[in-house]
């Protein structure tokens, strides 16, 4: 579609100037050199990361409380997580019980976590993008059918994943995918991954 600027620029900093949207797709990739964010922190090395999305935006995108608790015990009495660690901002992500609750940690601090980390695991949200960026293997899921068609799933797999960093992305129609799924996704994932200490 035609890009209307003039309307676009409202929602952009006056500073800034606006880009063309083709910018965003896969052709940037080949046209940009990409840097990893984040620094390695030794204390958060083989910590599992969570986004619990708590937004009132499509209310619908977030995973029940209760749905986390359950999966973080299930990941712990697996042997897959001894730390977990919530990640995002206090006003739209949870605090999980039995978790470390790092929301709110200034977005290098976040960074740092998502860079050193074994796993992330959350809905498509933007802390979910930044792993790929921090080059943290991530599980997410989003709506929309399976398959290459699915534009959310190939953003993930390869259009904004610029250093190929190990990604599972499941579509589902609700976003409500059952939680015994979640935990198969992760287990199954993390079974590909060793350790991130074996992997350097």
């Amino acid at each position: 579609q035609k890009v209307d600027y003039q309307r676009l620029s409202k929602f952009i900093d006056r500073t800034a100037d606006p880009m063309p949207l083709m910018l965003y797709g896969p052709i940037l990739k080949d046209r940009a050199e990409f840097i990893v964010y984040g620094n390695d922190v030794p204390e958060y090395k083989g910590a599992v990361v969570i986004h619990a999305r708590s937004r009132q935006h499509v209310v619908k995108r977030n995973w029940p409380v209760a749905n986390w608790e359950w999966l973080v015990a299930e990941l712990r009495n697996a042997g897959l997580a001894d730390r977990v660690i919530c990640i995002g901002t206090e006003r739209d992500a949870l605090a999980v019980p039995g978790c470390e609750d790092l929301r709110g940690l200034p977005l290098d601090g976040q960074m740092d976590v998502l860079h050193s980390a074994l796993v992330f695991i959350g809905p498509s949200s933007g802390p979910g993008h930044l792993a790929s960026l921090c080059k943290c293997p991530h599980v997410v899921w989003c709506g929309g059918e399976k398959g290459e068609h699915n534009a959310t799933i190939r953003i993930y797999l390869r259009d904004w994943n610029p250093f190929a960093t190990p990604c599972r992305a499941e579509p589902r129609d609700n976003w409500q995918p059952h939680r015994e799924n979640v935990l198969q996704w992760v287990t199954e994932f993390m079974a590909t991954l060793g350790s991130k200490a074996d992997a350097e």
